[in-house]
C-alpha cells in the first residue's frame, strides 16, 4: 500500500521539484538551488539507490534531496521486511540469540571508530549508521519474544503489573 505514495513523493522530489524551485535568491531558494544544482550530477545513482528503497544509503552517499528526506524511514522499514524473515528461518530455534548477536554486533561496530580512531572524521558512517536501525529492530524483536514466551528476564525488566503472567 505504500509502494504507490513512496514512488510518488520519489517522483516529486527528483523530476517534479527541480522544475518549480524559486528563482529568487532566498536562503531557502538559494540553498535549494545548490543542493539541487549538486545533486543533478548524480541524479540517477541516487535516484537508483531511492527506487531499490535504499535512500538512507543515498543519503550518506549523495547530497541530500529536497522534499525526500523522509524516504529514508521507508528504506528502513523495506530493508527490515526484506532482511528480517531470512534471519527468522536461518535462526530459527535460537531467535533470542540472533537478535542479543545483532544488538552486540551492531554496538561494537558504532563504538569502534572511537576506540581506534578518535580524531578522523566519521560523520557519513554516523549518519548511515544512525539511519541503519537493525539494533533497534532486533531489540523489539527480542521483547517480543519474551513477551510471547513469557520470560522471566522481561519480568525482572518491565513492572510486575504491566506482566500478567506469573512465571
Amino acid at each position: 500500500r505504500i509502494f504507490p505514495l513512496y514512488y510518488l513523493t520519489i517522483a516529486l522530489a527528483f523530476f517534479i521539484a527541480p522544475l518549480l524551485l524559486p528563482n529568487e535568491t532566498t536562503i531557502s531558494g538559494s540553498y535549494l538551488q545548490s543542493s539541487y544544482q549538486h545533486f543533478t550530477t548524480q541524479l540517477w545513482p541516487a535516484f537508483a539507490l531511492f527506487t531499490v528503497f535504499l535512500p538512507h544509503v543515498s543519503s550518506v552517499i549523495h547530497p541530500p534531496i529536497p522534499f525526500a528526506s523522509q524516504a529514508w524511514s521507508i528504506g528502513v522499514e523495506e530493508n527490515f521486511y526484506l532482511l528480517w524473515p531470512w534471519l527468522i528461518r536461518s535462526f530459527e530455534r535460537h531467535l533470542s540469540l540472533m537478535c542479543l548477536i545483532i544488538i552486540a554486533i551492531k554496538s561494537i561496530i558504532d563504538f569502534i571508530p572511537f576506540i581506534f580512531l578518535p580524531t578522523h572524521d566519521f560523520r557519513p558512517y554516523f549518519e548511515f549508521s544512525a539511519l541503519f536501525q537493525i539494533e533497534s529492530l532486533a531489540m523489539g524483536a527480542l521483547f517480543s519474544l519474551g513477551w510471547l514466551n513469557k520470560s522471566k528476564w522481561l519480568l525482572y525488566l518491565v513492572a510486575p503489573r504491566i506482566c500478567t503472567w506469573s512465571p
